[in-house]
């Protein structure tokens, strides 16, 4: 398993808020049997085996939960192992393929064919912000994700909308497909941007110089 340099996340395009997200910081504990990160903990020593089944996860919760930051360790464990990974964002889809946004404009790939080829792809908060009223952004997300089922490729999504309310968001017949490609975990209640911050106001009163 190789080490990860800043173009390796650069490459995967990660937020660089991201980038040194970690196992340790998944909140739980790893012995307890129903706890997400044991679950977690689970993939990623099986993330050969998922890539070859072709398996993803679906994590939900509210927002500041950590739902990122878990796919982030994820697929930043998928690009040590030697694997394609990206990340990308919902909201952003729309944008990328009306505008031919580019991965590499040496080869002429653009991100939204990468999305569709990546052996890891992060598909980062799924909800109203990735739709519209003409259902331009539903049939993107159906598209990309019925492209990489077929592929047998691994797509972790993460979403703030509750599991049984996802019919909203993602066709039924998109739906029944992560059902049969996916594991869907809630993520805990715990707010990490309430912790970032107070260790922003700590250091601004001075508790931390």
């Amino acid at each position: 398993m190789r080490n990860l340099e800043t173009s390796d996340l650069e490459r995967i395009k990660l937020p660089r808020r991201f980038w040194d997200s970690n196992f340790n910081s998944i909140v739980g504990n790893p012995q307890s049997k129903d706890n997400i990160k044991k679950k977690i903990a689970g993939y990623l020593s099986q993330i050969k085996k998922m890539r070859e089944l072709g398996g993803g996860l679906v994590l939900w919760g509210p927002n500041g939960s950590g739902k990122t930051s878990i796919g982030a360790v994820i697929i930043k464990q998928a690009r040590r192992n030697g694997f394609t990974a990206l990340f990308l964002s919902c909201a952003n889809i729309k944008s990328i393929v009306v505008n031919k946004e580019m991965y590499d404009s040496e080869d002429g790939t653009t991100l939204w064919a990468r999305a569709k080829k990546v052996d890891f792809l992060l598909l980062d908060d799924l909800g109203k912000g990735s739709l519209d009223s003409q259902g331009f952004g539903e049939r993107l997300i159906d598209e990309l994700i019925r492209e990489r089922y077929s592929q047998n490729r691994c797509t972790i999504i993460t979403t703030n909308v509750n599991k049984q309310n996802l019919s909203e968001f993602i066709k039924p017949s998109t739906l029944h497909i992560l059902k049969g490609s996916s594991m869907q975990l809630k993520i805990s209640d715990h707010d990490f941007r309430i912790s970032e911050g107070i260790e922003i106001r700590d250091i601004i009163n001075g508790g931390d110089q």
